[in-house]
């Protein structure tokens, strides 16, 4: 297998210049942990911190074919082609073939990469399917994959890159094929994504059901599953043998959510408790500091803050804390990695349930029993 397990940093266009850095940083405490890069934002800037990145360590991109199907800027058409809405969904298994091998190419080119390393791994781009479409499409995608990937030269690894709405993990007919599909599509690895409408932190019972049985399928072929963007989500399916998830210094890089007409919430001082495995408000967080059993963090940043709120320093904790968090799974077991999960969920939930009625009430950690049942 040619990516390491455990959490990656996510690349979006903000704060795009202090990945490489952090990655750097983590270094010294742990692993080094790789960075899933996107086509987004300049892309003269994407190609100098692969290069960066790439020198030192493990990255890929991750071609987020779903953006197809998105708003489309002529900026992204003509950096990114394969994500250029002008020329036509393709409809056919030629035309998503086609589709797919500019994605490839462009992983390989110069343009990309300069003169650094290839990726560790290609990614086939996929569009968002839709359950409600049925199921021809996502046979085509796969098939398509896999003529893709056969027309790129040499022995690099390619993974397929599927994306979903929420509906696929929650309907079981749907589930089951794309479970089915997935796992005997032939390829060394999945990347995943779906699409829901919740906030953070995700408590849709049936969606993390299905999310547990798509990943302990592919875990039980020996497949690995990547689940990028899926911070948290994705540190509760290392413990039914997720590969690896990312998260990145971008809100929106822990959780893959559906636009809205509603913008998300403005900008609050929150902070990632790792007690309660959610972000809090500032202000309760200083209020949960003051209870019995709070066990302080730490990391550099909340050493850095010293009691007092910094949003960048809040950003980088929450990455220092799942960095740490993952470098405890990395050298065990999926029964190893079940029993250190589910202990973690077990001590935040009799955190959350020894706080006063207010302080629970406020902290909102109801979520949690969904997780430990599911663990």
């Amino acid at each position: 297998m040619s990516i390491e397990n455990g959490f990656w940093l996510q690349y979006a266009s903000q704060n795009a210049d202090d990945l490489v850095d952090l990655a750097d940083d983590l270094a010294d405490n742990g692993y080094r942990p790789g960075i899933v890069f996107a086509p987004v934002g300049n892309p003269a800037r994407l190609c100098q911190l692969y290069g960066r990145m790439r020198a030192e360590g493990e990255a890929f991109l991750d071609p987020s074919g779903f953006l197809l199907d998105r708003d489309g800027r002529q900026q992204r058409a003509t950096n990114y082609p394969w994500l250029d809405p002008t020329y036509g969904r393709p409809d056919d298994l030629d035309a998503w073939t086609e589709w797919m091998e500019q994605s490839l190419q462009h992983q390989l080119s110069r343009g990309f990469r300069g003169g650094a390393d290839e990726p560790s791994i290609l990614v086939t781009p996929s569009p968002q399917l839709l359950a409600s479409s049925g199921t021809a499409e996502l046979y085509t995608i796969v098939d398509a994959a896999s003529a893709a990937r056969d027309s790129t030269e040499g022995t690099r690894e390619c993974w397929l890159g599927i994306a979903v709405d929420r509906d696929y993990l929650r309907n079981n007919a749907r589930l089951t094929e794309l479970a089915d599909t997935v796992v005997t599509a032939g390829f060394p690895g999945v990347v995943f994504r779906c699409f829901q409408s919740e906030l953070s932190p995700i408590s849709d019972r049936r969606l993390l059901e299905g999310l547990r049985e798509l990943v302990e399928g592919c875990t039980g072929a020996d497949v690995p599953i990547f689940l990028p963007n899926a911070g948290w989500v994705g540190w509760l399916a290392g413990a039914w043998g997720a590969h690896g998830h990312s998260g990145g210094l971008s809100k929106g890089s822990w959780f893959d959510r559906m636009p809205t007409p509603m913008r998300n919430p403005g900008r609050r001082d929150s902070i990632f408790e790792p007690q309660l495995l959610r972000h809090v408000h500032w202000t309760l967080h200083e209020q949960l500091f003051n209870e019995d059993g709070y066990e302080e963090c730490s990391c550099d940043s909340c050493v850095t803050m010293d009691g007092d709120f910094d949003a960048v320093e809040a950003k980088i904790h929450q990455i220092r804390v799942a960095h740490a968090r993952s470098n405890e799974l990395r050298p065990l077991n999926v029964i190893g990695r079940r029993r250190a999960i589910r202990a973690r969920i077990d001590a935040a939930v009799d955190f959350r349930d020894d706080l006063p009625r207010t302080l629970q009430d406020r902290a909102d950690a109801r979520f949690l029993d969904t997780w430990l049942s599911l663990v």
